[in-house]
């Protein structure tokens, strides 16, 4: 099974993808198979924020 790695942006994407032999796909990479992903492995990036912290309060009402 390939590995998935989700880059923050595109730019990092093609940071990461520069540093090995990769196809480019609508929407993603393919890093093709080397020493460090045997099998090869998928890039691919988020576009805004993926992740959020909720209100203070909602992790302890005191706050």
């Amino acid at each position: 099974m390939k590995p998935v790695i989700l880059a923050e942006k595109p730019s990092q994407a093609k940071a990461y993808a520069d540093a090995f032999s990769s196809r480019k796909h609508d929407g993603y990479m393919e890093i093709n198979p080397c020493p460090t992903f045997p099998e090869g492995a998928f890039l691919t990036w988020g576009v805004g924020h993926l992740v959020e912290l909720k209100e203070p309060h909602t992790y302890n009402p005191s706050w």
